[in-house]
């Protein structure tokens, strides 16, 4: 929940550091081609696209009757079945009570646009530094996202990193963590 002349900022960063982040959840194989093969929900072997997030934004202040809040969970629940057909991670805000005609249309996040957000994951701050390698990252997240271990408690237990760059390293994160939010 935000005002509205925040939500667009919010929305943009939230994507942008979803879609930076999401990519570390899979092998490199999988990110190459940008799919994984499973069975779906009828169990026949598909080709799923990688994850993306969808947001819903529906304005309470737009002058159109919000009940309750089944009222606003399913104007987001119509938000997000149209938006989910859209490939890659998206936000828009409800078309009937939006006032503004520049949200019409969903924003899709384009990875070419540059906003005020420079969030890097800790294992891209890592690999920036040159303090682990491509392999050393892979192996530590293979770790991290099997048995649930904090990816920094993992590459300082493989001896790929130590405490001091872990640290430097988490400085740099919380710093752009905070620019975020006091521009937010």
């Amino acid at each position: 929940m935000t005002t509205p002349d925040k939500y667009e900022l919010i929305c943009k960063n939230f994507i942008m550091m979803f879609d930076k982040i999401m990519p570390f959840h899979y092998s490199q194989q999988d990110r190459k081609q940008k799919f994984i093969i499973a069975r779906d929900r009828t169990h026949k072997m598909k080709k799923i696209p990688l994850v993306s997030v969808s947001i819903g934004i529906v304005n309470s202040n737009s002058g159109h009757s919000i009940e309750s809040v089944i009222d606003v969970n399913d104007k987001i629940a119509q938000l997000k079945k149209y938006l989910k057909k859209i490939e890659g991670s998206t936000y828009m805000i409800d078309r009937r009570m939006s006032v503004d005609k520049n949200y019409l249309s969903p924003w899709t996040y384009n990875k070419k646009i540059r906003l005020k957000m420079h969030y890097k994951p800790l294992g891209q701050i890592l690999l920036d530094r040159k303090v682990v390698s491509q392999k050393q990252l892979d192996e530590a997240l293979n770790i991290h996202w099997k048995q649930g271990i904090i990816l920094g408690e993992v590459l300082k237990e493989l001896r790929f990193l130590k405490d001091e760059e872990l640290t430097r390293a988490l400085n740099i994160q919380m710093f752009s963590i905070y620019n975020l939010m006091s521009n937010s």
